[in-house]
């Protein structure tokens, strides 16, 4: 038994090796961004620079590469001014991203060694397991896949590492409650949790764990039903080791990620304004009270919420407006009382109160915030749509309804001078509000609904509704508060917003799921790569890593036929 141990550790180590010489070979030959490098060697070289970036996947992925990208000093902005990753271009000199490709080839071989002791535990011939695990390392669409600076091949581990854990787990029902039994329980849930932190697509195959959990605990209370203390400690034990150490891990991983980020990035929009403001180089400064003509940003209050943004369709003769999750010039608007004041000083009558008649501004455009008079949203029927246009109507006109108006001293640390608050007025950030348009008296929202392509990417549907007067996707409150004249500040200030990490935790997972249905096609829509199980025997489909320049190394994913 030792002597069969020390053969299937030897054989693991010699496959092990000759996959990693595969996937290694020639790596450094391609000297440009191949394909989905210039989504992840970016992550990376933000999360090295700690400045805040935004990804549809859990963080898992980015932290290994991060944690030896910190070490290769893989931060793009040491060695150029701006390089964006975009894919094809000569990666720029100084960044070491052979060593990070070794990275992700290394824990591509591994799914190798841990193919041929899952056949072990399957009880599969030892010149069985032998083969497979070379069929493996030298399988096409793998070795390829694990060449590049991507995710993929650390899914793809963590999916073997599940799946022979699973197997251990399974062959130790004899010894229930044994050590050897607890191990590899709680090496399973280990393994879920550092896959569903990859990727969401390992969702799959923990609903696989699980319901095959589920199915074995039904047979096992068939066969042992009148021991009930024991069938509990079953689930119970099921319960610890499969939900709460998967979720466990996932959510420190979250916890990690954003206490890691100290600086503003690309990411930081999709976020609350509370989380923004703790970020080094943010947006959020400028007088603590909303005056008339101000340029501002209307962000929306609800838990992944957007700032507004108008937008010109070349279909409609208005532009339209929709809620955004990135920076952009289309968000700045001018908030201004009707009837306008004869001045602009900062005088009582100028700034913003609760119950005051307003009217927005589009700065770039030059449009008035409207409410249609017969068109709906053409997702929501029950939301009259918005638009912007350049010709003033009374559906422009809206009134401000304060819901929250706490003092803006509990938001702020004084660095510097006095600040004396002034009451009942409109503040950045501190309240929220509702905006009802005077002519309809419905309500602005905005909601988790994604317009298609041809409406505006990556844009949430906004309108005016009448049935959600309590719902927190009708608040909003003012970012980016800039005065229409200079105002010498007597004091100095740093934002100082309590927020706890769910909230924060569930913002970015809002953010994942809309920037998910912002990838799905859209009805009617054909995708030339949908693979399909009946495609699955055949490969008839291969995927073109990147351009097929005379002068380009060529990468082309194709796997072999499937044994």
């Amino acid at each position: 038994m030792k002597e069969k141990k020390i053969n299937v550790i030897i054989i693991s180590i010699i496959l092990s090796i000759i996959s990693y010489v595969l996937r290694t070979y020639a790596i450094g030959r391609s000297k440009v961004v191949v394909w989905d490098e210039s989504h992840f060697g970016l992550d990376t070289s933000e999360y090295v620079g700690k400045r805040f970036f935004f990804d549809l996947h859990p963080p898992l992925g980015k932290q290994i590469l991060a944690f030896v990208g910190y070490f290769l000093k893989f931060d793009a902005t040491l060695y150029s001014d701006f390089f964006p990753f975009p894919g094809g271009a000569p990666y720029v000199k100084g960044l070491n991203y052979v060593a990070l490709r070794k990275v992700c080839a290394f824990f591509g071989s591994l799914i190798v060694p841990l193919a041929y002791l899952s056949a072990i535990e399957l009880k599969v011939s030892q010149k069985g397991a032998i083969l497979l695990g070379v069929l493996i390392a030298i399988e096409n669409s793998l070795v390829v896949i694990s060449k590049f600076i991507l995710l993929d091949a650390f899914l793809l581990f963590f999916n073997a590492l599940t799946c022979y854990c699973f197997l251990k787990f399974n062959n130790t029902k004899k010894r229930e409650f044994s050590y050897s039994w607890w191990k590899w329980n709680f090496f399973l849930g280990i393994a879920l949790g550092g896959l569903i932190s990859i990727k969401w697509t390992g969702f799959q195959t923990y609903a696989l764990i699980g319901l095959f959990s589920i199915y074995d605990l039904f047979v096992y209370y068939i066969k042992n039903f009148k021991n009930i203390k024991m069938y509990i400690k079953h689930w119970i034990s099921r319960i610890i080791c499969l939900i709460i150490v998967p979720f466990a891990i996932y959510v420190s991983l979250f916890y990690i990620h954003f206490q890691w980020f100290t600086n503003y990035g690309e990411g930081a929009p999709k976020m609350s304004t509370a989380f923004k403001s703790k970020l080094k180089g943010n947006t959020l400064y400028g007088p603590l009270e909303v005056t008339n003509d101000s340029c501002i940003h209307l962000k929306n209050s609800r838990i992944g919420g957007g700032s507004l943004l108008s937008t010109a369709q070349s279909k409609y003769s208005n532009n339209w407006v929709s809620t955004y999750l990135i920076d952009d010039p289309g968000l700045n608007w001018y908030i201004q009382k009707r009837p306008l004041p004869d001045e602009y000083e900062n005088t009582d009558d100028n700034y913003i109160r609760d119950g005051d008649i307003i009217q927005f501004l589009h700065k770039k455009s030059n449009t008035y915030l409207t409410t249609t008079t017969y068109d709906f949203c053409p997702f929501t029927k029950s939301m009259k749509r918005i638009i912007s246009k350049d010709k003033f109507t009374d559906s422009a006109l809206w009134k401000i309804e304060f819901v929250n108006n706490p003092s803006i001293k509990k938001f702020i640390n004084l660095q510097h001078g006095t600040y004396e608050e002034i009451p009942d007025v409109l503040h950045p950030i501190g309240t929220q509000f509702r905006l009802r348009n005077i002519k309809f008296n419905c309500l602005l929202r905005s909601h988790n609904v994604v317009l298609p392509m041809s409406m505006g990417w990556k844009r949430l549907e906004t309108g005016c509704d009448f049935n959600h007067e309590n719902s927190t996707e009708t608040l909003w409150h003012i970012e980016d508060n800039t005065p229409s004249y200079h105002k010498s500040l007597h004091y100095l200030y740093n934002w100082n917003i309590k927020q706890s990490f769910w909230r924060d935790f569930l913002d970015y997972h809002s953010a994942m799921i809309n920037v998910n249905k912002m990838m799905e096609p859209f009805p009617g829509t054909v995708m030339r790569l949908d693979s399909h199980p009946k495609k699955w025997p055949f490969l008839n489909v291969g995927v073109r890593m990147l351009n097929w320049d005379d002068n380009t190394v060529k990468f082309y994913l194709l796997g072999n036929p499937k044994y």
